[in-house]
């Protein structure tokens, strides 16, 4: 229906959006969100594996270990393999 249509959307733009952030401010201070929600964005599209793979460059990179994201990366991972 029109309304999933919109929704699908909203999200990759959400989802591209996030990943221009990572690509051209990669030290910027909203890094860690910008992986977490496109993380989220590519869930509510229904591709688990991309989603999982932001998730985890959160995890993985140094400068993040103290993000307050870090924690709803790792649940929404647990999410993902379920």
């Amino acid at each position: 229906d029109d309304n999933s249509e919109e929704q699908s959307k909203y999200f990759k733009r959400c989802r591209d959006v996030m990943a221009t952030l990572v690509k051209q401010y990669p030290e910027s201070d909203f890094t860690d969100q910008a992986y977490f929600y496109a993380g989220e964005a590519e869930y509510a599209l229904g591709a688990r594996d991309q989603a999982l793979s932001w998730y985890k460059k959160l995890i993985a990179t140094a400068e993040l270990k103290i993000s307050p994201f870090r924690s709803d990366a790792l649940y929404s991972m647990g999410v993902c393999y379920e």
